[in-house]
Parts: structure tokens; sequence; C-alpha cells
């Protein structure tokens, strides 16, 4: 290098800085880009595909039951929860029809305590009975909420996000990941 003209040995730094930079670029791509990963509880008898450690915790919304989180872009947010529930599973999703329904109705009176219905439908998930709704909820984000039968266990999966966005992608992703585990 010390014969090169200084001409060469600038353009030899800069290619060197380039290629360095593009090489830091990537990296920090990489890393700031989720990891996709199937996580599997055999003690709750599914597995789901999320884009980081869901870090299980009780959940707020079931006695008994378990929740598994992940924040998603945007500030959205997913979460399933589930407890076992073989006795009385579908009057729970009976009385989620119900309060959704209630909600609907007073959806156009003054006071709705927070919540605005959107929609209801019946839906299936691993091949089970189950329920979906969207609404509006007091915090004013915007709630999604499938509800499942198993045989031994109640699922309900949430999603939430701000009433400016749609919902996020990655929702339906996971939720088209999630499978039953066999009963061994």
């Amino acid at each position: 290098m010390k014969n090169m003209p200084e001409r060469t040995k600038f353009s030899i730094g800069v290619t060197v800085l380039f290629l360095f930079s593009a090489l830091s670029s990537a990296q920090t791509a990489a890393a700031q880009k989720p990891r996709w990963k199937e996580y599997v509880y055999a003690e709750n008898e599914f597995a789901i595909t999320l884009p980081s450690d869901p870090h299980p915790h009780k959940s707020l919304q079931m006695p008994n039951g378990t929740a598994y989180t992940v924040s998603l872009p945007g500030g959205a947010a997913f979460s399933l929860h589930t407890m076992q529930a073989s006795d009385y599973c579908s009057q729970a999703l009976d009385a989620q029809a119900a309060a959704y329904a209630k909600r609907k109705r007073s959806s156009t009176a003054p006071e709705t305590n927070g919540f605005k219905a959107i929609s209801f439908r019946e839906v299936s998930g691993a091949g089970y009975k189950g329920i979906e709704f969207v609404q509006q909820v007091p915090n004013g984000k915007m709630d999604n909420e499938r509800w499942i039968c198993a045989p031994h266990r109640l699922f309900v999966f949430v999603s939430s996000w701000d009433p400016d966005q749609k919902e996020p992608q990655e929702v339906d992703q996971i939720v088209k990941s999630f499978r039953l585990l066999a009963n061994e």
C-alpha cells in the first residue's frame, strides 16, 4: 500500500468503510427482526408460533388460567389465554355471545360503558367450535377475541391495536400456526 497512489488508497478505504457499514446495517436489521419460533406447551395441550417468547404467566381474565403474551409492531399486542374447561366450555361461548349481543344493542345508547361492538361470527379453530368478535374497549383500543372450545380446554385469542390502524398481519399468522397436541 506504500507504493500505491493516494487516490487508490482513498478508493480502497472508502470501499472498506462502505462494506463495513453495509455489514453493520444488515446485522442491525437482523437483530431487530423478530425470530419466529414454535413454542410447545404440552401441559396446556397446544403449540403456537410467535415472534418472541410469550413468557407464560397467570391470566388475569381466567381463573386458574395461563396467558401467553407478545408485543407486536405499532403498539399492538397478542395474548392467548387458556384454562381447563371441559364441563363449561360451551356455556362460556354462549355467555360471551350473549354479552356481545348486549353490547351490540347498547352501542347506540348514550351510556355504553366504553364498549362499542363491531362484528361477531361463529368460527372454528383446530377443528373445534368457536366464536370471534371485534369491539372497541374502554381504553380506546380495538379488541379481537376468538374463543375456541377444545376437548379439555378453553382457548381465547386476544389481539389489540390502536383504532387508527389495521389489525396487525402477524395476528393471522399466529392464529393459523396454532395447533392442538395429541392427548397422550
